[in-house]
């Protein structure tokens, strides 16, 4: 079998869709010729500001797992904030910053580019040049976020001269949340200078989203179209082999992730949901949140007197959250009210599409995740203050519930975004190069 290492600073028992993305491509990389190695962080030593150990069940037996120590910028900023808990990169769990909350994300911004994760760069180069020899890999894979995993690739394959394939699960400089840390005019000039160097050097590009492939396109015209290769998260057809368990006896609309309501993103929605339920008066609805779910979201379900339609579940394992998915008659996906938010494709979209649930995107109509909604009939994607498109769609969804309680979907085309298929793809890519 040919040999890939895959360099992720996020790995089990880490939680969240970065991890996922690449625990599957690791999962099928064998089926395709590939055996795969996996350099990352001691999880002892990382700063993880979700957990899912669950994940670590789904790890390949006998895959070859190199962890490293690394420096902690997070350890300094927990003492300077004074809290427990690592804050969300979007800091969906910081309501409105402190000044100690702002001095920090200032300090994080312009001394420690291009993120606070620049600290495992070093231990990631020696152990990945140790692995490069040992092993007689060829080709290596970085993941970000963090960004800086990046900066490590570039420096292995200055040193050992392999195929370095960058995968970008998020923007670099264009992340909605980049103001956040106050960068400096000076701050700004070298991030971007390192992007660029990344960007250019990398011998493919593999990006979640067209919007994202478009964005990253113009930051530098030494690089070749070609080069940039859109692979988007997908779902595991293994996690959905039980057939839905929609309820019979109330129409319950779950989202999973993280949530604020920011920007006021959530409002109309609301306000379309309570419209809808005085319509139809004989129907329990219900809205389920499961994750990480900030204040904002309560207070505007109880602006609107619908505050007793709330359900919440905190975070729970990836396996309990398909078990949600399953067991809904609808999913409802908020997207970032943000500048290029028509490139945003949450690793939750895939998820849905695997339960086959019909999916109510809040988000731009002409984005790519509304393409790739109705790439699978699955839903539809409608603006944040479009009220009667909103208002149209459940009405339409009640109107079906009423004559049959399960509205689980019965297309095909989703399967393209299965984990299995994207691994192929992935690996066609790898060949181009090798």
């Amino acid at each position: 079998m040919k040999r890939v290492l895959v360099i992720t600073y996020y790995w089990p028992p880490s939680g969240g869709s970065g991890v996922q993305r690449w625990l599957k491509f690791v999962k099928y990389f064998p089926e395709f010729g590939y055996e795969p190695y996996v350099l990352t962080v001691k999880p002892e030593k990382a700063s993880y500001p979700v957990l899912d150990p669950s994940l670590a069940d789904e790890i390949p037996a006998g895959l070859k797992v190199f962890k490293t120590n690394t420096f902690e910028l997070f350890n300094i900023y927990r003492k300077l904030i004074g809290k427990g808990n690592y804050p969300h990169s979007s800091f969906d769990n910081e309501r409105k910053p402190s000044l100690m909350q702002k001095t920090s994300r200032f300090i994080r911004g312009n001394l420690f580019l291009p993120d606070s994760r620049i600290g495992w760069k070093r231990y990631a180069v020696d152990e990945g040049i140790r692995i490069i020899s040992e092993y007689k890999i060829n080709t290596i894979i970085t993941t970000g976020p963090p960004h800086s995993v990046h900066l490590a690739g570039l420096e292995l394959k200055n040193l050992t001269g392999v195929n370095w394939i960058a995968d970008f699960r998020d923007p670099w400089t264009d992340i909605f949340y980049y103001d956040a840390f106050y960068h400096t005019r000076l701050a700004k000039r070298i991030d971007a200078n390192l992007e660029r160097k990344v960007v250019e050097g990398c011998h493919r590009l593999t990006i979640v989203s067209q919007a994202l492939k478009d964005l990253i396109r113009k930051k530098s015209d030494k690089i070749c179209p070609g080069k940039i290769v859109v692979l988007p998260n997908g779902f595991d057809e293994d996690d959905f082999k039980t057939p839905g368990e929609p309820p019979q006896n109330e129409f319950v609309i779950t989202y999973t992730g993280s949530l604020t309501n920011d920007t006021g993103k959530m409002n109309v929605f609301v306000e379309s949901l309570r419209n809808i339920k005085n319509e139809f008066p004989d129907i329990p609805v219900f809205c389920h949140f499961i994750g990480n779910i900030n204040p904002s979201v309560y207070e505007i379900f109880a602006r609107f007197g619908i505050a007793d339609c709330v359900r919440t579940t905190p975070y729970v394992p990836h396996n309990e959250s398909v078990s949600y998915l399953k067991k809904s008659t609808a999913l409802i996906l908020f997207l970032r009210r943000a500048d290029y938010n028509k490139g945003i494709l949450s690793g939750k979209i895939f998820d849905y599409l695997g339960a086959q649930k019909p999916i109510i995107c809040i988000g731009p109509e002409d984005g790519n995740a509304s393409q790739i909604l109705q790439e699978c009939q699955a839903g539809r994607a409608i603006d944040y203050e479009n009220k009667e498109g909103i208002m149209s769609y459940l009405r339409d969804l009640f109107l079906k519930w009423k004559i049959n309680r399960n509205l689980d979907l019965q297309g095909q085309e989703y399967k393209n975004y299965s984990r299995r298929n994207l691994t192929e793809k992935l690996v066609t890519v790898i060949e181009k190069i090798s």
